[in-house]
């Protein structure tokens, strides 16, 4: 590896610095122009503009000097997410003076210090540990999903994929092409149980059941583009049978909207997104969303039986607009409310994190189970309201306050950087195709960051767990020396700043 090499991608570390620098300078001026032009409320305290004016540079660094390193992330995706969540949109917000949930600034004035004082030190922390292990840890272990994806394991996972879209034919999916369609079959189903939308079978079907194709079918994809030549015949329709059945009776734009932009972005990244060599096209499309997503999200989409009423009513957001004035990305205001929660009834030391990790916890053998911290601080604070969504600087600071926050971003950015590290293993941009076991997860993995980011932890959690537990069956067994040797190991030419990569002799098991 060249000497100026980057530990993780293998490419010469300065590949592509100015297309880094020009996102930042572009996304920093389009955050200066939409303060400019929203209007600033009188009485806002000069410490709190700069504290968030702080947090807005410091994310749009690291962003820039992570997109001028790799197509996609999982830390890009968290930078991106804490941009949007905890930057922009906190300025425009509280410079207007009115937040998307708690409405004036009024309501929270007291709480606002240090909720935007969590993002920084949320932010400088991750990034601390996350760029000590770049440098200094730039390996992974992860033995587990670096091993190859084969044939029979993927056709197995298929073989659960079909069964499990044939049991959403009977929940009564087939067909719903709309998220209250879907949600309007799986109730009746449901019938009696207890729980509703929260119950055991609601979340079983809408969550666990239908992350099974999807990944399936990336899997798929992925052993069929390995070497076409090399796979029987009889996989093409199978793979075909599961994207169409998936699209009938599993169709993304009848889940939510993060379960439709994690099928959008994961199908995209090592098909089309990998060819690029920074993320500015990532961060691009994500913006887009920006404009779209706000309406499928509206009062008409959530309620549209059918396409038809969605297209009807079907307008196109304006960025600037949605970032200044909805509560959909109000984590400033949200994480203002987890504080209050806490000036009035204490910190909760550690049970709010804890019932999110152990979500899958029967609430029967565990009754005080705690429920999401948007819904437990809003119901506790009287809110008509209560499905809120602090960010995930919000869950520290409940439990632990402050101090805890930079702690458990720590944690955040090391198992990030564990995850990249293993994606991103040397050599591994100048494969064109894929074949790991992280290879069919990670691109899922890109969205449930966002929706860790966004919060709360409780559903972010539930999301997440439900795509990877998808992981499980392309696991199974151990592995064999066979199965060991066809993980290639690439490694970059002798000449410093050639990017071009040559296959070199194979890797043992578990090397990345």
């Amino acid at each position: 590896m060249p000497a100026n090499a980057n530990p993780i991608t293998g490419n010469p570390i300065a590949a592509r610095p100015i297309a880094g620098l020009l996102l930042s300078l572009t996304l920093a001026t389009a955050t200066v122009v939409g303060w400019l032009l929203t209007p600033h409320a009188r009485g806002l305290d000069p410490l709190v503009v700069a504290i968030l004016w702080f947090n807005v540079v410091v994310v749009l660094t690291a962003l820039g000097v992570e997109a001028s390193r790799r197509p996609y992330s999982l830390h890009l995706m968290h930078l991106i997410a804490m941009f949007l969540f905890l930057g922009i949109a906190s300025v425009l917000q509280y410079s207007h003076g009115i937040l998307g949930v708690p409405g004036p600034i009024q309501t929270v004035r007291p709480q606002i210090l240090p909720a935007a004082s969590a993002t920084t030190l949320w932010l400088l922390s991750y990034l601390a540990v996350y760029e000590f292990r770049l440098a200094f840890v730039p390996k992974s272990t992860a033995r587990f999903l670096s091993r190859p994806l084969t044939l029979q394991r993927v056709t197995l996972l298929g073989g659960m994929a079909l069964v499990g879209l044939a049991y959403l034919a009977a929940v009564g999916m087939l067909g719903a092409n709309t998220r209250a369609a879907a949600e309007n079959a799986v109730s009746e189903f449901a019938g009696g149980t207890s729980g509703g939308f929260a119950g055991p079978l609601f979340i079983l079907t809408g969550n666990l059941v239908r992350s099974l194709p999807p990944v399936a079918l990336m899997a798929s994809l992925l052993v069929l583009s390995r070497d076409p030549r090399k796979v029987s015949l009889a996989a093409f329709p199978f793979v075909g049978i599961i994207g169409i059945g998936t699209l009938l009776v599993n169709n993304p734009f009848a889940a939510s909207r993060m379960f439709l932009v994690a099928c959008l972005i994961a199908f995209a990244t090592p098909f089309f997104l990998r060819r690029f060599r920074t993320g500015w096209l990532l961060v691009v499309f994500v913006l887009i969303g920006l404009a779209f997503l706000p309406a499928l999200g509206s009062g008409t989409s959530r309620v549209a039986l059918e396409l038809s009423e969605v297209f009807a009513e079907f307008r196109l957001a304006s960025p600037l607009d949605y970032l200044a004035a909805s509560s959909d990305v109000d984590s400033l205001g949200m994480t203002a409310i987890c504080q209050q929660y806490v000036d009035h009834f204490g910190h909760r030391w550690g049970m709010q994190i804890l019932g999110a990790l152990v979500f899958w916890f029967p609430r029967t053998l565990w009754p005080g189970k705690p429920i999401g911290t948007g819904t437990m601080a809003a119901h506790a604070l009287g809110f008509d309201f209560t499905n809120l969504a602090p960010p995930i600087t919000a869950e520290p600071l409940v439990d632990f306050g402050l101090v805890g926050v930079p702690i458990v971003a720590g944690f955040f950015a090391w198992i990030l950087s564990r995850l990249d590290a293993a994606y991103w293993a040397v050599g591994r941009e100048g494969v064109a195709k894929s074949y790991r076991i992280i290879d069919a997860l990670y691109p899922f993995w890109l969205v449930a960051i966002v929706y860790h980011t966004r919060g709360d932890l409780l559903a972010a959690m539930t999301f997440n767990v439900s795509f990877s537990l998808c992981l499980l069956p392309l696991g199974l067994g151990i592995a064999t020396r066979r199965e060991s040797q066809s993980i290639p190991r690439v490694t970059a030419m002798p000449h410093t700043g050639d990017t071009r990569r040559t296959a070199a002799s194979p890797a043992r098991a578990g090397e990345n």
